[in-house]
């Protein structure tokens, strides 16, 4: 981007201000402009190059990725849909002489409605972060101690386009998420980790009578140290809405043999009151494939098992062609394919 706006830049000084330095008024059909038309580009063209100098001070980014592709759910009415998404994140980052980063990060999200017509975008709430070595903290629409992947690798490997079965889809743990559409918990994390090992805390008010779990007082913890080939990890939590108290945790090994990375989940929740567990894995076939399954099982009465397994095609450039067939926790048949990029 300072190569762009430098040229750009360039080349309206050099319209403006020849080598002696004068200031001159191009001229348009045979006619010189007026010399206040000459002075606002030219203002511009240092407005330009203000700005160029201080990208080089912070630190503006963009990522993101869309997706897009067919969904089937036999417990559906339209049993056959379109999924799309589109999914863009702007970070900003700056750092202190001392060394200490400050970043926020908001992000614009576009799904399918559940009839298959597509959603508007719209930004989410911010999330704010300030890191030092080791430390990480976070402010904001957070993720808390589970959902961060910082300690307790929740999810596992997910299979599919939609990634619609996970190794915690039995698992009923109100957990602190990060909003991709709404305004989230507006909580705090700390996080410390080092080469091995990782600790992790959340918390989150009940927001002065807002009502519904997602805003109950919430906190977090968790822990996981990385021994090579398996890492091991533990996270609790406790929930309170003023008249319902919960609590749930969640115990997890995962780790890499060969070509082969697993995960295995186990967790207890008191709200299915019943322990739930959960295994997933991704296997490398070649350069390009994969094959990833995921299964889960316990959980409340009124589940059924969860298991899916799928495929994964790189096509180079953060292109993949994905698709799955499996049974949701709903005991329901389901099975997508498509397209995803990264940007």
């Amino acid at each position: 981007m300072d190569l762009t706006l430098s040229l750009i830049s360039h080349r309206f000084l050099t319209n403006f201000l020849p080598v002696s330095g004068e200031l001159v008024t191009p001229a348009v059909d045979g006619r010189p402009q007026e010399l206040e038309s000459a002075i606002k580009n030219l203002f511009l063209s240092s407005l330009i190059v203000v700005l160029g100098t201080s990208s080089a001070i912070a630190e503006v980014s963009f990522s993101g990725y869309g997706r897009f592709g067919l969904f089937y759910d036999e417990g559906n009415d339209d049993e056959t849909r379109l999924d799309q998404r589109f999914r863009l994140n702007l970070d900003g980052r700056t750092e202190t002489d001392g060394g200490v980063a400050f970043a926020a990060r908001l992000r614009i999200q576009s799904d399918d409605k559940r009839g298959g017509s597509a959603g508007t975008a719209g930004f989410n709430a911010p999330r704010f972060t300030v890191a030092y070595s080791g430390l990480r903290l976070q402010v904001g629409n957070i993720s808390g101690a589970f959902d961060d992947d910082e300690t307790v690798f929740y999810s596992g490997y997910e299979p599919g386009l939609t990634e619609p079965i996970a190794q915690n889809s039995t698992f009923q743990g109100p957990i602190v998420e990060y909003d991709s559409t709404g305004k989230g918990v507006s909580g705090v994390s700390l996080l410390y980790k080092t080469d091995n090992f990782q600790i992790m805390g959340n918390y989150n008010g009940d927001h002065d009578g807002d009502t519904g779990s997602e805003f109950a007082k919430t906190y977090e913890i968790g822990a996981g140290y990385d021994f090579g080939p398996i890492s091991l990890a533990a996270a609790y939590g406790n929930q309170d809405n003023g008249s319902d108290e919960v609590w749930y945790y969640v115990l997890n090994a995962f780790g890499s043999v060969g070509d082969l990375d697993y995960s295995l989940f186990f967790g207890d929740d008191d709200v299915g009151k019943k322990t739930s567990y959960g295994i997933s894995g991704r296997y490398q076939v070649g350069a390009v494939t994969q094959i990833i399954a995921s299964f889960a099982g316990g959980g409340a009465d009124d589940l059924s098992e969860a298991f899916g397994v799928g495929v994964r095609h790189d096509l180079g450039a953060g292109v993949s062609l994905r698709g799955m067939v499996g049974q949701n926790e709903d005991g329901d048949t389901i099975a997508d394919m498509g397209a995803h990029f990264n940007f």
